[in-house]
């Protein structure tokens, strides 16, 4: 391909509304790579390049474990485009089904999904399309959220809507103030990790669109809060992973943990003993474990089994 001379073009990997993405290998170095492509060129809308632009850049300030890494973008020209880390193996929607062979277990995907969640969080970033098909799962079992192409900076005059009054996110994992077009905000994001954990502990689909009729439990359902626990669906899961996915299911945003409260409900530390929260002293970064400054081990306490918060309260800051 002639727009990316440094690259050798394997196969498409997939393709949506505004672009593909494309497996290459850098000639140079031989590494593979996973390259995002904007199509249609001079007739590209502004505000479409707008969002691949915000998109490249939100990956830039990103760098964590369970996070998809950027190599380099080209945001200008007749094909923008941005470089990422391919991650082969496939999805995690891909594992949702009977007879499927699963890779990595329910709790170690939430502990591993809940850090990414907070890290993101912390840097004011919002995600806005949490679901099983944005999680990759590498060959050594390493979950990777990636496409953030709804991404957006918690803060700004954001709603859940567009300009033609569409919903943003896909309609199966939207939060219930997203499906209702009201302000969003991290919540949102937590409450669609918590369906994605609950497929996940579940091991199949379990949440649908807005058809009553179909199979599984349909987003007129979840507006309402009927949702069954794991444990009423038959499923064998862990309590703590049970409390944390119901947590993140409250129909009231303010009752959702955040992506750092939800890290330590899952925390595994063994004997429900936990790191003293607040981070170091001086720091005013609440949800932070806090880590001793010397070389001996933190303190520990134990603490008793933390359960989600009666519907209406908000989660202790």
């Amino acid at each position: 391909m002639e727009q990316l001379p440094r690259y050798e073009i394997v196969r498409e990997l997939g393709r949506g509304g505004m672009g593909a993405v494309l497996l290459g290998v850098h000639k140079s170095l031989g590494r593979q790579v996973a390259i995002k492509v904007l199509l249609g060129g001079s007739r590209v809308l502004d505000h479409e390049l707008a969002r691949f632009c915000r998109e490249a850049r939100t990956y830039k300030e990103l760098l964590h474990p369970n996070l998809v890494k950027v190599y380099d973008a080209q945001l200008d020209g007749v094909l923008p485009h941005i470089v990422l880390e391919y991650i082969p193996g496939g999805d995690l929607f891909a594992e949702l089904g009977p007879g499927v062979r699963r890779r990595i277990d329910a709790m170690s995907l939430a502990r591993a999904m809940a850090g990414a969640l907070a890290y993101i969080h912390e840097r004011n970033i919002l995600h806005r399309d949490i679901k099983p098909s944005n999680i990759l799962i590498d060959a050594d079992a390493r979950p990777v959220l990636t496409d953030f192409g709804l991404v957006k900076l918690e803060g700004a005059d954001l709603t859940a809507l567009t300009a033609d009054g569409s919903a943003l996110g896909t309609l199966p994992y939207m939060a219930p103030e997203v499906l209702r077009g009201e302000p969003v905000g991290a919540p949102a994001d937590v409450y669609s990790m918590g369906l994605t954990l609950f497929e996940a502990a579940f091991g199949r689909r379990v949440f649908t669109g807005l058809d009553p009729q179909g199979p599984g439990i349909p987003a007129t359902r979840r507006m309402t809060g009927q949702i069954p626990t794991l444990t009423q669906l038959g499923a064998r899961v862990e309590p703590e992973l049970e409390a944390a996915i119901v947590a993140c299911l409250a129909m009231a945003p303010e009752s959702r943990p955040t992506g750092a409260q939800l890290a330590m409900l899952l925390d595994p530390d063994p004997a429900g003993e936990r790191e003293l929260p607040g981070g170091p002293e001086g720091s005013g970064r609440p949800g932070v474990p806090r880590r001793s400054t010397r070389r001996s081990r933190p303190v520990r306490v134990a603490v008793a089994p933390v359960t989600p918060p009666p519907a209406g309260r908000r989660w202790p800051m």
